[in-house]
């Protein structure tokens, strides 16, 4: 059975649905459009596959094919949290596709890594032909200095015998495992001008021609390696409309209207909560209207009921006359304090193995909310830059927590030259410390979360948030990098923690407080 991608463009199905292929392209050459192709004829053959979508791209593929959406979506078939052991058996019975939707999701590439291990175990009993394909691959393998085993890569090296094959789709090769690449057999390679991934596809090809040529490749145009084409291939025209298709200029209508007209539009009405119109003459004036984010909040138990009880504690504390209290409960009001979760790796035990934990950071403090929310202040002030020597000497020592000189010389396999000026540096820096000719490097493990705390989305005044910053997420991963060597950041998100804001008052003084709303521990106001 063949597959065609165009006109006289015919693949082996097997090679297709068993085998180890990429499609490579940067951002417009076509590269999710031929992914799109090749699901559709697929699907058309009634074969069995999942695309691992992170744009929402390809739900589209329902409209003309008996195909299946997980994901969180409301209108999705199934949602993300379904029972995927017997999602995949049922595939795999029914010779069903699957659109796994993680663009709702807020950890992408754990829900991934689930479902790829769920098939794992399916096709060890199953053996049937089945393809996993996973677009923007460098984010669920991506290119790392100390790399450990992921789904993934099990499944480019392993997976062939269970009958699971694997293609891979990505705009950067260079951010992409050397491991996952250097099993492709086959692949796609659409333009690409950036040295780095000319050099990262470099390996693929035999005749330098084709590398050469690839920077002035037109969209939709690939050269391939693995496959019986000599020269470029012009892939055909999708049945269905991509989703994520860059919107054409000729679907903007024709200009019919005076700019009059719509500024008199405009000023005849306003903008009332959450965006609903309201006519001019019937709406007061009033102050700037709320501004509204949504936000995703660690879910926590201690509600008002409580904070208000704790208030009214605090009145009688301090400031009592003959019995009652002059000081009164004058506000309490919920607002939220903004962190970032990180879904960890971090070295532990002998060579390769990895520890998954998660970990709250805000600015350069750990938070520790096990039993009561905690925030231990970190010896990182500034990031610092670290070489590979100094990532590799932190990572043994972070595995060890402890060792001498002549044990980091013998398990680093780093020159004494070299390792003197690791060490150096990661004591200048305040990550390594030095006593008695032992080198010790600090232990954050006792802070950091073994499950993914539970959150919710709200959506709230953003006058409510406090100091918001939009660029705290990669702040707090540069930190990351210097707190935990070695460790690999899986995600960082952006996440808030709920905070109940007492003020109490005695005449024209007061006092504020600040609680948590996950335990009602006192916080610094």
């Amino acid at each position: 059975m063949n597959i065609n991608l165009g006109e006289g463009i015919d693949v082996n199905a097997q090679t297709l649905m068993t085998g180890r292929g990429c499609v490579i392209g940067q951002s417009g050459s076509g590269k999710s459009y031929l992914v799109g192709v090749i699901v559709e004829e697929l699907s058309k053959a009634k074969l069995p596959f999942m695309i691992v979508d992170t744009e929402g791209e390809y739900r589209s593929l329902k409209s003309a094919f008996n195909v299946l959406w997980v994901g969180n979506e409301k209108d999705a078939d199934v949602r993300i949290d379904v029972d995927l052991k017997k999602l995949f058996a049922e595939s795999i019975a029914n010779n069903l596709p699957i659109i796994f939707d993680v663009s709702e999701v807020m950890d992408k590439q754990a829900s991934v890594y689930s479902a790829l291990s769920a098939l794992y175990e399916v096709e060890e009993e199953k053996k049937k032909p089945f393809l996993v394909v996973i677009e923007e691959a460098d984010k669920f393998a991506p290119q790392i200095v100390h790399p450990s085993a992921n789904p993934v890569e099990e499944i480019s090296v392993r997976g062939r015998k269970r009958g699971i094959g694997l293609l891979v789709a990505t705009q950067r090769p260079a951010n992409v495992s050397k491991n996952v690449l250097a099993q492709c057999g086959y692949g796609f390679i659409g333009k690409l001008s950036i040295e780095n991934d000319l050099q990262a596809v470099s390996v693929l090809f035999e005749d330098r021609k084709k590398l050469n040529s690839l920077p002035m490749l037109a969209t939709g145009t690939f050269m391939t390696f693995g496959l019986p084409f000599k020269n470029a291939i012009e892939v055909k025209k999708r049945l269905v409309e991509h989703v994520g298709g860059t919107p054409k200029i000729e679907e903007i209508r024709e200009q019919s209207v005076k700019v009059d007209s719509v500024i008199r539009e405009l000023k005849s009405s306003r903008e009332g909560y959450e965006g609903e119109a309201v006519a001019a003459e019937e709406t007061p004036k009033r102050s700037t209207p709320a501004k509204f984010m949504n936000i995703d909040v660690i879910k926590g138990s201690f509600g008002v009921d409580k904070a208000t009880e704790y208030a009214s504690r605090l009145t009688k504390k301090k400031f009592v006359v003959f019995g009652s209290s002059v000081e009164r409960v004058d506000s309490i009001k919920q607002k939220f304090m903004q962190v970032t979760l990180f879904s960890l790796r971090v070295p532990s035990g002998s060579k390769n193995e990895f520890s998954e934990y998660y970990a709250i950071v805000k600015g350069n403090e750990l938070v520790d909310f096990r039993k009561k929310l905690k925030f231990t202040r970190t010896h990182i002030e500034k990031p610092a830059k670290l070489s590979p020597d100094d990532i590799a000497v932190a990572t043994l020592l972070a595995r060890r927590g402890k060792a001498n000189f002549d044990f980091l010389i013998k398990r680093s396999g780093i020159k004494e030259e070299r390792l003197m000026k690791a060490l150096s540096h990661l004591k200048r820096v305040k990550i390594v410390s030095e006593e008695k000719d032992t080198y010790l490097i600090k232990d954050y493990r006792k802070a950091l979360l073994k499950e993914m705390p539970q959150t919710e989305k709200l959506r709230v005044d953003q006058g409510t948030v406090m100091n918001f910053d939009a660029k705290m997420s990669k702040t707090s991963t540069e930190l990351m990098s210097n707190l935990l060597p070695g460790t690999q950041v899986m995600s960082a998100t952006d996440v808030f923690i709920p905070v109940d804001e007492i003020t109490l008052r005695r005449g024209n003084r007061v006092r504020l407080f600040l609680l948590d709303g996950l335990y009602g521990g006192r916080l610094q106001a």
